[in-house]
C-alpha cells in the first residue's frame, strides 16, 4: 500500500464511492483520461472506478446497505433548478415546488436546499438515486458495519504493528525476567516430540538440566531450587500428572 493511500487513514468521513474503491485496495486519489464525447477529442480526467479490482462488488454492497437504512449516510442528490427546459437529471426526479421548499425550511434545523441551485427560490428537481461521490459515510459507522459482518480484512482495519514478541528475551529490556525468559525457551523446545518424552514434567526438566547454560539471571540456578521449580511449574501444561499427550 502506498504512502497516498495510506493518508486516506486520516479522514473521518469519506463518500461512498472512496470508501469503496479504499476497500478495493485502490486509491481514490487516482485518475483516467476520458474524452468529453465532441468532434474536437478533448479529454479530461476523472476519478477511477471501475477500474480497481473490486470496486464494482464494494460500491454494490455499501450503496445497497445505505439504500436499506443498514449503513448510515449523510445523504446527498443532484438537483437542478425546475424551471430549466433540459435537464442533467438520470433516472427517476423529485419535483419540490417551492412552497415545499418553505415548508421543510421551517421544520427542520439544518437547510437542506443552502447548496442547490439559486438557494431553493425556485421549484427545483432532484435525482432520487444519490449522488455517491458526495454522499458520506462517517468511517465509524462503517467500521461498525463491517465488524458486524466479520469484514475486517481491508483497508479499515490495518494489521497490528509487528510487536516485539520476543523483547522478553532481550536481558537490556528495563522487564527482562531471567525466569520467564528461560521458561519460554523451554515451552518452546516442547513442540518438538523427540524432546516431549515422558511426563511433561520430566521433559521440562530434562530440557532445563541440558540447557543451564542458557540461563541468564544474576546468580547460577540450581536444580530443585525455588527458581527452578517455579520454571518447571510454569512450563507443565499438565500439572495433574501423567504421561503428555503426543501430537495427531
Amino acid at each position: 500500500m502506498n504512502m497516498d493511500t495510506e493518508l486516506w487513514r486520516f479522514a473521518s468521513d469519506l463518500s461512498v464511492v472512496d470508501a469503496a474503491i479504499l476497500l478495493g485496495g485502490g486509491d481514490p486519489g487516482e485518475k483516467d483520461w476520458e474524452d468529453n464525447g465532441t468532434l474536437y477529442g478533448e479529454r479530461y480526467q476523472v476519478q477511477r472506478t471501475k477500474g480497481h479490482p473490486g470496486f464494482t462488488a464494494m460500491f454494490s454492497t455499501l450503496a445497497n446497505a445505505v439504500r436499506e437504512g443498514s449503513l448510515p449516510a449523510a445523504h446527498a442528490h443532484r438537483a437542478e433548478p425546475g424551471g430549466w427546459v433540459g435537464s442533467s437529471l438520470h433516472g427517476d426526479i423529485w419535483i419540490i415546488s417551492r412552497s415545499d421548499i418553505e415548508l421543510l425550511r421551517s421544520r427542520l434545523d439544518a437547510d437542506p436546499f443552502d447548496q442547490t441551485p439559486f438557494g431553493g427560490a425556485y421549484s427545483i428537481r432532484v435525482q432520487t438515486e444519490p449522488d455517491w461521490t458526495k454522499t458520506m459515510l462517517a468511517v465509524r459507522d462503517l467500521k461498525t458495519w463491517l465488524s458486524k459482518r466479520g469484514l475486517t480484512k481491508n483497508f479499515f482495519f490495518p494489521p497490528e504493528p509487528a510487536a516485539a514478541t520476543d523483547a522478553f528475551s532481550d536481558p537490556s529490556h528495563p522487564r527482562f525476567c531471567p525466569e520467564l525468559d528461560f521458561a519460554m525457551r523451554a515451552w518452546r523446545a516442547m513442540a518438538d516430540e523427540e524432546i516431549r518424552t515422558g511426563t511433561p514434567k520430566q521433559a521440562v526438566e530434562r530440557w532445563m538440566k541440558q540447557h543451564k547454560e542458557e540461563w541468564r539471571g544474576r546468580d547460577a540456578l540450581e536444580v530443585g531450587s525455588t527458581q527452578w521449580k517455579r520454571i518447571a511449574t510454569m512450563v507443565n501444561w499438565q500439572p495433574e500428572g501423567g504421561a503428555g499427550k503426543t501430537g495427531g
